[in-house]
């Protein structure tokens, strides 16, 4: 199975104030946001889909492996 994704779609935008607070980061399908002001870092995929949040940068990995383990034993 192969999906190409054609267009993505900016359903809120980002406050003004916030964005330069804000980190942007890709690893492989994946999608992190770093807020200056929390150790908090919610994850999605690249497809937009939930992932979770990890308690600081440190527990990203954890988080990952974990929604991977649950995904392919088909859990939610």
């Amino acid at each position: 199975m192969c999906l190409y994704v054609l267009t993505l779609e900016v359903l809120t935008p980002l406050p003004e104030h916030r964005t330069s607070e804000l980190g942007v980061e890709r690893n492989g399908s994946y999608i992190y946001v770093f807020d200056a002001d929390h150790t908090d870092v919610p994850v999605w995929t690249e497809n937009g889909i939930w992932v979770g949040i990890a308690e600081n940068p440190g527990a990203i990995a954890q988080l990952l492996a974990d929604y991977e383990r649950r995904h392919s034993t088909g859990s939610s």
